[in-house]
């Protein structure tokens, strides 16, 4: 009998202890899926887009044009602008694995907002100039009608780099080709005075300038390097503080300065769109939003992280229409900002409703 009774008891404590490390793994396995859940919440970055989304309607409106010094730095600040959102959109796609049915999805969305966005500007467009718009149709094919530009580049510079990362084993290689791409449009764009009198580069200089080969350049040469950039962040941890990150940006942002002051003010360089400085500056400002939880809100979060494309694709559509009966400044600046912000709420309240589930293809 006492053996009998010795043997239950070995037996109920080999269960209790079975429990006890099943209930352990159980709960370690929830938080650590609500730490990875937590982690891939980034408020900071949805703000940072969302306040650039009008640092572009700025740059389009011409906000601080009556005041020069304010347009000199407000010009150098909105570099920033185009890169961080290429380098936030290599970001969230590379934080998933880099597979077929994950870049067909990723496609898709932008390829229906490429769509949509462009069918209403060649709409627009007719309408304005009472015929219709071929010239829309065929920016359309080859590089994006005005600022669409960006999602034709992203679109495409964002397949480029998922098959180099997919197929080239070796980050530093992908890395190198990415930086010689950047290095080569920026010294036959940004700084091409300084290297005008190198004959080979003259034709390559020029086919930059056409519109048919345009969007293949803004693919390869300012899209690629950046979503990149985004790749980078997805794949390493900061190594910097807070502090750290904010003195980066900083420095960034000086180097961005002297870019700028030599291509403009000593150079007069024509087209300025590609600058090196950005490379450390979108980075650096996306590792400091990575460390800065706020807003706490996530359904404001939320609100800015599916408007501010929104607010990028629509708002010269008020420019064209109520913006064109209004000076170039900061009237302009406002009327179209709250314009495309109205547009931006209706939409995003419309999608959540019972019918409008449609109206997320716009966002």
């Amino acid at each position: 009998m006492v053996a009998l009774a010795m043997a239950c008891a070995i037996r109920r404590a080999a269960v209790l202890s079975a429990c006890a490390r099943y209930a352990r793994h159980f709960f370690t396995s929830f938080a650590s899926h609500i730490m990875q859940h937590q982690t891939q919440s980034y408020p900071a970055i949805d703000l940072a887009k969302f306040l650039f989304a009008f640092v572009i309607v700025g740059i389009h409106t011409t906000v601080f044009c009556q005041f020069k010094w304010l347009d000199m730095g407000f010009d150098v600040f909105s570099r920033v602008a185009v890169p961080f959102f290429f380098a936030a959109s290599g970001f969230f796609f590379f934080n998933k694995p880099v597979s077929g049915p994950n870049c067909a999805r990723f496609a898709k969305r932008l390829l229906i907002l490429y769509l949509i966005y462009s069918a209403i500007f060649v709409l627009i467009r007719s309408i304005l100039k009472s015929e219709f718009d071929s010239e829309g149709i065929f920016l359309t094919m080859v590089s994006g009608i005005r600022h669409l530009w960006f999602l034709h580049a992203l679109l495409f510079g964002t397949m480029i780099a998922a098959i180099l990362v997919r197929f080239i084993k070796k980050p530093w290689i992908v890395y190198l080709i990415t930086a010689l791409c950047l290095v080569f449009r920026w010294c036959t764009a940004t700084m091409w005075p300084l290297f005008a009198h190198i004959d080979f580069l003259a034709p390559l200089h020029g086919s930059q300038q056409e519109a048919a080969f345009i969007g293949l350049w803004n693919a390869l040469c300012f899209a690629l390097p950046m979503v990149l950039v985004g790749h980078r962040l997805s794949q390493s941890e900061p190594k910097f503080s807070m502090f750290g990150n904010l003195i980066a940006v900083f420095l960034s942002f000086m180097l961005l300065g002297a870019e700028t002051y030599i291509s403009s003010a000593i150079l007069h360089t024509d087209s300025r769109t590609i600058y090196l400085s950005c490379v450390p500056l979108a980075f650096f400002a996306m590792r400091l939003c990575q460390q800065i939880q706020h807003p706490k809100d996530l359904a404001v979060s939320l609100f800015m992280r599916k408007t501010s494309t929104l607010i990028y694709c629509i708002h010269p559509a008020f420019i064209l229409t109520p913006g064109a009966y209004i000076a170039p400044g900061i009237a302009r600046f406002a009327v179209v900002s709250l314009c495309a912000l109205a547009f931006g709420i209706l939409v995003y309240w419309g999608s959540k409703q019972r019918h409008g589930g449609w109206l997320r293809y716009f966002q």
